[in-house]
Order: structure tokens, then sequence, then C-alpha cells
């Protein structure tokens, strides 16, 4: 759990908040790594892209951070992505995915049904 906080704080830092603990649901976040933890027992043995995957997947779904203003209403996508890529490793920043890459992203996170296979497979993809 502290790691996810300490993941979080990193990546909302790099956006430019300075006051994580505030904006970050705690009951939420447990959630998130409840169901992290139990699809990740069940694929066995998960690789970075899984892991970053499925974090994504799940903060996008259970939304536990509360609206921000440099993000506006794509805040838990927004962080959704930025974790899941942290996790990954394979980019360093974020902001350095093309703007129409990213932004599209984004908006599939936030208006189309989106699977776990699907962001692992974007993350396998982005790192090539």
């Amino acid at each position: 759990m502290m790691r996810f906080f300490a993941l979080s704080s990193k990546c909302l830092q790099d956006w430019g908040v300075s006051t994580p603990t505030s904006i970050i649901d705690a009951h939420v976040s447990y959630d998130v790594l409840l169901h992290l933890q139990k699809d990740l027992r069940r694929i066995g043995k998960p690789d970075p892209f899984k892991i970053g995957g499925y974090l994504c997947f799940w903060v996008r779904k259970l939304k536990p951070f509360k609206s921000i203003q440099p993000l506006g209403l794509f805040t838990n996508e927004t962080m959704a992505l930025s974790l899941g890529l942290a996790v990954v490793g394979a980019v360093k920043d974020p902001k350095n995915i093309p703007r129409p890459i990213w932004d599209n992203m984004i908006y599939d996170l936030r208006y189309r049904p989106v699977s776990p296979s699907t962001i692992v497979n974007q993350f396998y993809l982005l790192y090539v």
C-alpha cells in the first residue's frame, strides 16, 4: 500500500500537484490493490507490462483520485496511465509520448470499454 502511495505521489508531483495525499482516497486505493493482487495471482508470473497494464485498468475503473486542477475531468485516467507507465519503466516521462497518442489513450480509458489485455498490449507497443 505504501509503494502505491509513493508511486502516486511521484506521478502527481510530475504533473505539478504539490499535495498528493489529500486527493487520494485510501479506501478506493486499497480496493485497487486488492483487485490487482487477485489478477496478478491468477496470471502467475506477470512481467512489468502486465503489472502496469492491470494497475492502469483498476485505477481507471475504480477512480481513487479526486479531480485536480491541472488534469481536470481526466484526473483518474491520466493518473492510471502515468502509474502504469511508471511501473513498466519503458517510458521515463509520460509527457514524451506524442500528444495525439497520449490524448487518444486518455480518451479511450475514459470513454471506451478497455480491457486490461488491451492496455498491456498498448504498453508493449510503446516499448518497441
